[in-house]
């Protein structure tokens, strides 16, 4: 299902796809910043959830270098171009990640806001981005060793490219 107006850096996601992704975060994110800032009146705790809500895609530069190298366009990093490896780590993005830090912030209660927002990006990933129930857990990645067309065909921009 390929679209012919489609030009070729958007061969995994779109534009549309690219606002509607990036605006869910921002807006969701905000919100439950500003419900940890106004319940427990500490800038800090806002942060955290920022940290965990908008900054665990920092592992999609990961997976940006290891296939580009420290090259950096800013076009092929939004448009996933580094897709073409047949390779997506995003190690952050983990479900396990997630209930470990939960766990952990029983512990340490600080660390309550930064679980939280990784636990509303993950949600709202795994609601916008692909239709695999496990893909955001890191070992059924690993276990189809990271390549993403076995992983998550459609991962993305439905009818991009197939599979890889």
């Amino acid at each position: 299902m390929n679209d012919p107006g489609r030009k070729d850096h958007e061969r995994y996601t779109s534009r549309k796809s690219l606002v509607l992704d990036l605006a869910a975060h921002v807006v969701l994110t905000s919100a439950l910043s500003c419900f940890f800032y106004f319940s427990t009146g500490r800038p800090g705790q806002a942060a955290l959830c920022i940290l965990g809500g908008l900054f665990i895609d920092v592992d999609h530069f990961i997976d940006h270098f290891l296939y580009h190298g420290w090259t950096f366009s800013l076009k092929e990093f939004l448009y996933h171009s580094h897709l073409d490896s047949g390779k997506i780590y995003i190690v952050f993005h983990s479900w396990e990640l997630v209930i470990l830090l939960w766990g952990v912030s029983f512990m340490v209660s600080w660390l309550l806001p930064l679980a939280a927002g990784m636990t509303l990006h993950l949600a709202v990933d795994q609601v916008l981005c692909t239709r695999s129930k496990l893909f955001y857990f890191l070992a059924y990645r690993w276990y189809h060793g990271f390549r993403w067309g076995i992983a998550a065909p459609e991962i993305l921009l439905r009818g991009n490219k197939g599979t890889q």
